[in-house]
């Protein structure tokens, strides 16, 4: 099925055809009488919005032998990414192999424990998985939220206070329900020991790429009036750190250990409404999920996806409703107060973790704030090669309106 899509350059997968989803579908499907009619593909995600995957949306025409009127389903088929240097990342990391595994396994056993302690209380944790294989390629077939109702936020614009909050009680959801998982089965998170993107093959990628970010930045502030100027030394010579300290504060075992999801940003991210007040929210995309400290995640997503007033003043206020229903989750679900965690430890560790903070905001930031017309180039980062628009994505009034409001915050915590 080589057909073009809007994007002249795409072509879909000629193996996402109707035999492909039936017997996708048949695999989660007690019923065996189900007969895909037709297919109809497309890509879900524009360049530059999914880097260590290809997403394609497929929309199912099918029909069962019980039924006399056919059904339309919508599928979103995840696979290991056509690029070359991306491939090899993903590859490295495992990323479908642990992404595969949470879907099958881990989440539906921690959403189990979630339901299982109080009933129709906590919302689904991600989409359904309906199948997953490795040929002809890595891939994933899932549902489609966006059929469900839920949407993307506006990747460049940041989330206010209502999204913000949601997305915090769900990772705590999430936190939470690890640790019970762990404390039930501690082999169940035995593949996610290791952080990958920091310890394994892809680690001199990773080092490379955040001291492309760390120059760039530095080159644009150089080019700025007034005090941001003299952030540009400092981050050049952070660039030659910051990888090591990071390496060794993602393997350090802290009194408070979770499944974090390891990439929560707005892309990462979808959300429900009802008459225009979000209701609802759902994590994506757990290719990098390992287990460590919670503030990697918190660090994560408040560095990479709040508006600049959030940022600035409800940055403890997302902490207060994190601790305050992650301690609400743990109660339901039977987690004994010896190992939950107090607001001041929370406080302690998230401090701890704020190094992260600035790999998130030069290494991530960036991409999430840069315009349709400006994508940013990975593969050129990785390769530290010059790229026009990686620096036009440094010097987007968008990413400099965040990171200007960041670096004060960070020389003030010492981490500049």
């Amino acid at each position: 099925m080589q057909v073009m899509t809007a994007e002249a350059t795409t072509v879909l997968p000629a193996w996402l055809d109707k035999q492909f989803a039936e017997t996708s579908l048949k695999e989660s499907d007690a019923s065996r009488d189900l007969k895909v009619t037709s297919v109809a593909v497309q890509r879900a995600t524009a360049t530059g919005d999914n880097y260590l995957s290809d997403v394609y949306r497929m929309t199912v025409e099918l029909e069962r032998n019980a039924s006399p009127h056919g059904s339309c389903l919508s599928l979103v088929i995840k696979c290991l990414p056509t690029r070359e240097a991306m491939q090899k990342m993903a590859q490295e990391i495992q990323a479908f192999e642990k992404e595969t595994r949470m879907f099958c396994d881990t989440i539906p056993a921690m959403s189990q424990i979630l339901e299982k302690a109080a009933p129709g209380k906590y919302t689904q944790l991600s989409a359904k998985c309906f199948a997953s294989g490795r040929q002809p390629v890595s891939y994933l077939v899932l549902e489609d939220l966006k059929a469900r109702g839920f949407s993307l936020a506006k990747r460049c614009s940041g989330l206010d206070l209502a999204h913000s909050k949601l997305v915090v009680r769900k990772l705590a959801e999430f936190h939470a329900a690890s640790v019970k998982l762990f404390e039930q089965d501690p082999a169940a998170l035995d593949n996610y020991l290791v952080f990958k993107f920091f310890h394994g093959p892809t680690a001199q990628h990773l080092e490379t790429f955040l001291k492309q970010g760390c120059r760039l930045l530095a080159d644009q502030l150089d080019t700025l009036d007034g005090s941001y100027s003299e952030y540009a030394p400092r981050l050049r010579t952070l660039a030659e750190s910051i990888f090591p300290r990071l390496a060794d504060l993602t393997k350090r075992k802290g009194k408070f250990r979770v499944l974090t999801h390891a990439d929560t940003w707005v892309n990462n991210i979808m959300f429900k409404y009802a008459a225009g007040v979000v209701q609802d929210v759902v994590l994506l995309d757990f290719q990098l999920s390992s287990y460590c400290s919670p503030s990697i995640d918190l660090q994560y997503f408040t560095h990479t996806s709040l508006t600049e007033e959030v940022y600035a003043n409800h940055l403890s206020d997302l902490l207060k409703e994190y601790h305050s229903h992650l301690i609400e989750v743990m109660d339901d679900i039977g987690i004994s107060t010896d190992k939950q965690m107090s607001f001041e430890e929370l406080l302690e560790d998230f401090e701890a973790q704020a190094l992260y903070a600035v790999f998130s905001a030069v290494a991530v930031l960036p991409i999430v704030r840069t315009q349709d017309e400006t994508r940013f180039d990975v593969e050129a980062s990785l390769n530290e090669s010059d790229s026009a628009a990686n620096r036009n994505t440094f010097a987007s009034a968008q990413y400099m309106q965040a990171i200007k409001q960041m670096l004060p915050e960070f020389e003030k915590r010492g981490l500049l």
